[in-house]
């Protein structure tokens, strides 16, 4: 007996998500030594990505989905992409600096990042040649 197609599509489409490839960026604003802004993006690509990447991060983890592990575990995550590809500027001015008053940007650049989910870790890897693009 040999199945439609569009069974195996269901069956497939009903799994868990377990790699995938995703674009990150965070963009945080201090003032005064107090966190005024701050936001995560994640998206997935539309397209597999291609190129060498390497591993910058695992952890254990029971999850299955990137954007469910990233909201649990964000700080881990973002510790782990700051070591990576990070951009800090501040617009510190002499006046600033007397009035004990100064405003720092902390930005990782959009970033793709391969994720699978194996044996009860996440494994996320960093593509090498174009780490924020």
């Amino acid at each position: 007996m040999v199945r439609p197609p569009f069974a195996l599509i269901a069956l497939f489409a009903s799994l868990p998500v377990f790699a995938g490839d995703f674009y990150l960026s965070y963009h945080l604003v201090a003032r005064d030594h107090a966190v005024a802004y701050e936001k995560l993006s994640i998206s997935a690509a539309m397209t597999t990505f291609s190129g060498h990447f390497i591993e910058i991060c695992r952890f254990p983890s029971p999850q299955t989905r990137f954007q469910t592990f990233a909201k649990n575990h964000r700080k881990d995550l973002l510790e782990c992409l700051q070591k990576s590809a990070i951009w800090l500027r501040s617009y510190e001015t002499y006046t600033n600096l007397l009035r004990q008053r100064d405003t720092v940007s902390l930005r990782i650049p959009p970033t793709r990042l391969k994720v699978d989910f194996n044996e009860g870790f996440v494994i996320i890897k960093r593509d090498l040649e174009r780490g924020g693009d």
